[in-house]
């Protein structure tokens, strides 16, 4: 009996597991279409420095792989450097 329960139990736990890791994917999809969405916006403000956000993004993975960060972690860490001058946005083009 206790190993039938067992065997219930592993084939709840996979099947949570599955709906978690979707979610998770959901979410980081989501993300990065939003992110995109931000730098987009600014560089059609500023084209002068379009790429800017994806050169940063480049640098700042490379820093984080060669210090050996888990790649969830240098995932963050690209979208947070691809939005790294989101405050530009809010300044008067003619400044």
């Amino acid at each position: 009996m206790h190993g039938i329960e067992a065997l219930e139990h592993k084939h709840l736990l996979d099947a949570e597991r599955r709906t978690r890791e979707q979610a998770q994917k959901s979410l980081t999809e989501a993300l990065s279409a939003s992110v995109s969405a931000m730098v987009t916006a600014m560089e059609m403000r500023d084209p002068y420095t379009a790429g800017h956000e994806n050169r940063t993004a480049d640098i700042a993975y490379a820093i984080g792989k060669e210090m050996g960060w888990p790649e969830g972690r240098l995932q963050g860490l690209r979208m947070a450097a691809m939005v790294h001058d989101i405050g530009k946005i809010s300044i008067p083009s003619e400044c």
